[in-house]
C-alpha cells in the first residue's frame, strides 16, 4: 500500500506546481535556507545550477549571476516563468550540456541530482565540473545518502525514492576527480518531517 501510494506521488511530482508543494509539505527545516547559506554567495557570483527543477532556490540568492539546467521541460518553463528576467534556463539532461560560452562558475550546484545518475553519467559530470569552476570556485551538493546506522523508515522511503543509484558517502565521493577535494561533507537527519538522511557537500579544486 506504502508503495503504491509513493508510485502515486512520484507520477504526479513531475507537475512543477506539484512538487514544489510537496517539498514545502516535506520539509522540516526550510531546505532552501539552508543550502543559501551553505553557498554563502558573494555579491555578482556566477552560478550554474545543474538539475535545477523550478529553481526555488532563487527565491534566497540576491544578485548573482544565475544558470539553471534541467531536463524537465515542465521544470523549466515554470522557472523561466517566475525567474526569466534575472537568470538563463536551458532545458537539457547532464549528458548533453550547452554552449556555455567558457563561462567559469564561482559555485556549481548539484542539488538532489547524483542520485538520479547512473555511475557513468555521474562519472562523465564529474569529470567535466573542474572545467567549468572558477578557480576558487566551489561545488554544492546534497543527495540522500545510506549510512551505516539509520532510522529504517530512512531505508524504506530510499527504496521507493524516484533516484534509483542512492549511494552512502564513499561511493557519491568516488566519482571525485583527482581535480576536486572535499571542503566539507555532513549528513542531517532532520531536515524533513518523515525521517531521511541526506548528505550535504562543499567540494573545491585541489591546490
Amino acid at each position: 500500500m506504502l508503495s503504491m501510494a509513493f508510485r502515486f506521488i512520484e507520477s504526479r511530482l513531475s507537475d512543477a506546481t506539484t512538487y514544489k508543494k510537496v517539498m514545502q509539505w516535506l520539509a522540516r527545516e526550510n531546505g532552501n535556507v539552508y543550502i543559501a547559506n551553505l553557498i554563502a554567495a558573494s555579491p555578482g557570483a556566477a552560478i550554474l545550477d545543474i538539475g535545477c527543477g523550478p529553481s526555488a532556490i532563487l527565491d534566497y540568492l540576491d544578485n548573482i549571476q544565475y544558470t539553471g539546467l534541467d531536463l524537465s521541460e515542465q521544470y523549466i518553463n515554470d522557472a523561466r516563468k517566475k525567474y526569466g528576467h534575472r537568470a538563463t534556463f536551458y532545458c537539457t539532461s547532464v549528458d548533453e550540456f550547452p554552449n556555455l560560452d567558457d563561462t567559469k562558475f564561482d559555485y556549481i550546484l548539484l542539488l538532489g541530482v547524483q542520485h538520479h545518475l547512473s555511475n557513468d553519467q555521474l562519472e562523465l559530470l564529474m569529470r567535466n565540473i573542474p572545467t567549468l569552476l572558477s578557480p576558487r570556485g566551489r561545488v554544492v551538493t546534497s543527495d540522500p545518502v545510506l549510512a551505516p546506522v539509520q532510522n529504517p523508515v530512512a531505508r524504506l522511503l530510499m527504496k521507493l525514492d524516484r533516484g534509483r543509484y542512492i549511494r552512502n558517502q564513499e561511493g557519491y565521493q568516488g566519482f571525485m576527480p583527482p581535480s576536486l577535494s572535499v571542503r566539507s561533507s555532513h549528513i542531517k537527519t532532520d531536515m524533513l518531517r518523515l525521517p531521511y538522511s541526506i548528505l550535504f557537500q562543499v567540494l573545491e579544486l585541489t591546490s
